[in-house]
């Protein structure tokens, strides 16, 4: 178990520190300097651990490490006893779909600290303009484009314009209508700058998707599986996995792993309700919960299917180890945020099946760790620890080079310098719980009897303060309904909300989200 305290000249000043401050406290400001004592490092520089060292953090950055008798420490600052525990580079999860903003808690305590969602909006660029200026410890997050349409590919530069003003420093591509409308759209990319991810579209074949030679990363592994089958039939044999390593060497294409996506999609279909029931589904929303109820994979996939999906995932798990070894670039992603795939989670299983598809430990974390580009495809260097670099660190209990799921072991989480430890990040999370708790109850009697009974358990005089919701929790119910097409309820929700606290009244972006929908809703019901 770690421990802390703070180190000063006076003894009388750190007796006075250590009073006043709780592990569980720290966490909302990174201290001048913060010196973490007796720790194993695995810089992830090699395969290898350097024993019994001292890491000294300055301004969100590390500024020195080494040996105890080697090191020269600050006179002043927090000292983190981490009493033989490991430190690793903070985990990454490069793609994701946000879909509600206190999911950022979930994966911080997961050991993830930079996320990048594949899938933005509106709602997610408002959501980085209200993150920048709140001093709370978050991951870092990156958002590309809302995935590019057919329709949108055949209106090139209308696309990547809007892309581009609207302030995205990516672009996903999803799909196009053939493959001269695909390279029309990589040239306008290129012409205007806009780094291209995202799918191969289905109406391409690989030859195609390289002639483009602009989308230098693919989202999805399993991707390389469509645009080969789609054009030269389903042959899983080890000739397949040679060429498309050998292509995405040729051609400098990195890949976005996503492999407990694939192997989510095979469970929903075995027994949906196991995967609708899984344990860390308790850091989920009760509005995401309830949309992948309302729609998931066993809905849109026949059980016919099942076979081929097992030989297609034996398959991936053999080309990723090729893919691998021949040093193709590989990132870790989960597409959390799809149907039972739950964000944090995602990523230790992640990890879990890349180790089991033959790679080493070592190997998985250095994927795990790479660095993210928020300006342009994945970066070459896989995350470090060393000087230089930022404070961005997991503590674990145990060595993850021995057994992978040892990260899951999670002692603290350093945040750009910040320190929180594990007592921090589970009071974090029980409040998320204990809210996601309220919001279930609320919304299942809106569910069973409607907006104004459930209002009337919320609202009124003789209602106990613990009923009642703050207009955080509004905001986020209405947010909720509006993500399950419940506009009018959300509209009713935000009536309510204004009554309550006129003096502090909902964003101005979600009132026009609320006025959408009920607009949308409105016209969808007029028509005959």
């Amino acid at each position: 178990m770690t421990r802390f305290r703070f180190l000063s000249n006076s003894v009388f000043l750190l007796i006075t520190c250590i009073a006043r401050i709780s592990m569980g406290d720290v966490g909302s400001a990174a201290a001048p300097s913060i010196i973490i004592e007796n720790v194993n490092i695995i810089p992830l520089d090699a395969d290898h651990v350097l024993w019994n060292q001292h890491v000294v953090v300055e301004d969100g950055s590390i500024t020195r490490m080494g040996p105890q008798d080697e090191l020269d420490r600050p006179s002043t600052g927090q000292i983190i006893d981490a009493d033989g525990a490991y430190l690793i580079p903070g985990l990454t999860d490069a793609h994701i779909h946000l879909l509600d903003s206190r999911e950022l808690t979930v994966y911080l305590a997961n050991g993830v600290t930079t996320v990048r969602d594949l899938g933005g909006s509106d709602w997610h660029l408002n959501l980085l303009r209200e993150l920048s200026t709140d001093t709370t410890a978050i991951p870092r997050l990156v958002v590309a484009s809302a995935g590019v349409s057919d329709q949108m590919a055949s209106v090139a530069r209308q696309t990547v314009t809007a892309s581009r003003l609207s302030g995205y420093p990516l672009i996903k591509m999803m799909s196009a209508p053939d493959s001269g409308t695909y390279l029309d759209f990589m040239s306008e990319a290129r012409a205007q700058g806009m780094p291209v991810i995202g799918h191969i579209p289905r109406s391409i074949d690989l030859q195609t998707f390289i002639t483009g030679n602009w989308q230098k990363e693919i989202s999805h592994l399993e991707e390389l599986i469509y645009a080969y089958t789609a054009h030269h039939g389903h042959d899983y044999g080890p000739a397949v996995i040679d060429l498309l390593t050998q292509t995405m060497l040729d051609n400098d294409i990195s890949i976005v792993t996503t492999l407990v996506q694939f192997r989510s999609m095979i469970r929903q279909l075995e027994s949906i309700d196991d995967q609708l029931h899984q344990p860390a589904l308790e850091t989920v929303s009760p509005f995401t919960h309830l949309s992948w109820t309302m729609d998931n994979y066993s809905m849109h996939l026949e059980p016919s299917l099942l076979p081929e999906l097992r030989q297609q995932f034996d398959f991936l798990q053999r080309l990723v180890r090729a893919l691998d070894e021949a040093d193709v670039p590989l990132m870790l992603g989960t597409d959390s945020g799809v149907s039972a795939v739950v964000a944090g989670a995602a990523v230790h299983q992640e990890l879990q099946l890349l180790v089991e598809s033959g790679l080493s430990p070592y190997r998985a974390l250095r994927m795990a760790t790479r660095k993210l580009d928020p300006m342009g495809p994945m970066a070459a260097q896989p995350g470090r620890i060393g000087i230089g670099e930022p404070a961005d660190l997991v503590m674990l209990a145990a060595n993850p080079l021995d057994d992978i799921t040892n990260t899951q072991r999670i002692e603290g989480v350093m945040m750009g310098g910040t320190w929180l430890a594990k007592s921090a990040l589970q009071q974090r999370l029980a409040a998320l719980q204990q809210a996601y708790l309220q919001e279930r109850k609320f919304t299942e009697l809106v569910m069973a009897d409607g907006i104004e009974p459930a209002l009337a358990t919320i609202t009124g005089p003789n209602i106990q303060s613990s009923h009642r919701l703050d207009l955080a929790a509004y905001e986020y119910l209405i947010r909720g309904f509006l993500s399950i097409g419940g506009g009018q309820v959300a509209q009713q929700l935000a009536d309510t909300a204004r009554d309550l606290y006129p003096e502090n009244d909902l964003s101005h972006f979600l009132q026009g989200m609320v006025a959408e929908a009920v607009t949308a809703a409105t016209v969808e019901a007029a028509r005959p």
